[in-house]
C-alpha cells in the first residue's frame, strides 16, 4: 500500500468484528467498506479532519465523487495501481487511432492516470507480520 494513510490503514481494521462500536468507529468502518467497492481506483481511510472531499460538512462521511488526488486519506494497493495502468494504456491505444488534435485529451487523461500508479510504485509500503 502507499499513500499518507497507508501506515494507519492496516492497524485501524479491528481484528475482532464484534468489538465495541462507537459512532466514530462505525463511520470509519462504513467508509472503509464503501471505498472498497469493486472497480474503485483508490481506498479512502476516511478521517473527517483531513478529508478534502467536503471541507464544509465532514460529518456526512466520504464523498468518493469529490475525491481529490492530494487528500491524505488516500491509500492504494498494487491492484489499484495496476487498474490505473490498464486504463491509461487503454486510453493511449484509443488515442493512437484518433487524429492528432482529438488524441490530445485521451493522452492527457492517460498521463493523469499513470502518474499515481508510478508514485505508488516508488512509495509503497508492505505490511509484514511480526516474527
Amino acid at each position: 500500500m502507499e499513500g499518507n494513510s497507508a501506515r494507519s490503514e492496516q492497524p485501524s481494521i479491528p481484528p475482532d468484528p464484534h468489538g465495541r462500536i462507537t459512532s466514530a468507529r462505525f463511520r470509519r468502518i462504513l467508509a472503509w467498506h464503501i471505498a472498497r467497492l469493486p472497480g474503485g481506483l483508490v481506498l479512502c481511510h476516511y478521517k473527517p479532519a483531513q478529508a478534502l472531499c467536503h471541507r464544509d460538512r465532514p460529518e456526512q462521511g466520504p464523498r468518493l465523487d469529490h475525491c481529490r488526488p492530494t487528500c491524505t486519506n488516500i491509500a492504494r494497493t498494487d491492484h489499484h495501481a495496476a487498474q490505473l495502468r490498464r486504463r491509461a494504456e487503454l486510453l493511449d491505444r484509443q488515442a493512437d487511432h484518433a487524429p492528432a488534435p482529438v488524441a490530445e485529451r485521451p493522452r492527457a487523461s492517460a498521463q493523469r492516470l499513470a502518474a499515481p500508479a508510478d508514485h505508488h510504485d516508488r512509495t509503497r509500503t508492505t505490511h509484514q507480520d511480526p516474527a
